[in-house]
């Protein structure tokens, strides 16, 4: 009896390692997802700036 429940409890807690693994590496993978998200959004507001100047001089020119 005693044996089934330590290796009950040893599967639980491999069980627990492997859970931690994915989520780190699920963590991992989110922040770096979001920090392209906000290089793609500085560039695209650039390009937003810009066109924005080109256009009010061609309205005021």
């Amino acid at each position: 009896m005693k044996d089934r429940k330590d290796t009950e409890l040893i599967k639980e807690a491999n069980q627990d390692d492997e859970y931690l693994k994915y989520r780190k590496s699920y963590m991992d993978q989110m922040q770096e997802h979001q920090g392209k998200d906000s290089i793609v959004f500085i560039i695209l507001l650039v390009f937003l700036l810009f066109f924005a100047v080109i256009y009010a001089k061609f309205i005021r020119g």
